[in-house]
């Protein structure tokens, strides 16, 4: 395994892959830039970004705690799909550092989870899969 790379190189990377994907300015992207709602992604760029990053980090997300950001069904209340149950956050809580739980609520939207993906979320992502072995 080669030497990890420091968090400033993974972000400026991911800043590029980001940027290509939206047509933006590079600088216009910061570590606690919100995906969604200051980068203004879609969530077909939103996969198109992870894809750029697996393709750029020579990783895969699939079987990674990360994952569950792609297939949010396995995160959903059955019998709410609009709702994740906050147990559920368990194994991702790492990758969100902006997520803000409601005190005392069972669960919390698709809505809040996605709204609070950052560029540090993809950062952290990428720590995970190629410094953990996840």
């Amino acid at each position: 395994m080669s030497a990890p790379l420091a968090k400033t190189d993974i972000f400026n990377r991911v800043c590029i892959i980001i940027a290509d994907c939206l047509a933006s300015d590079v600088n216009d992207i910061q570590l606690d830039s919100y995906l969604f709602n200051d980068l203004g992604i879609d969530s077909l760029d939103f996969l198109d970004i992870v894809f750029g990053v697996e393709r750029e980090f020579l990783i895969k997300f699939r079987k990674t705690p990360f994952e569950k950001f792609l297939r949010l069904d396995t995160l959903v209340d059955e019998k709410n799909q609009s709702q994740i149950p906050i147990e559920r956050l368990d194994a991702i809580k790492k990758f969100l550092p902006a997520l803000q739980l409601p005190p005392n609520e069972p669960s919390i939207s698709v809505i809040t989870l996605m709204s609070s993906l950052t560029t540090e979320t993809l950062v952290l992502a990428i720590e995970d899969c190629c410094y953990t072995g996840s």
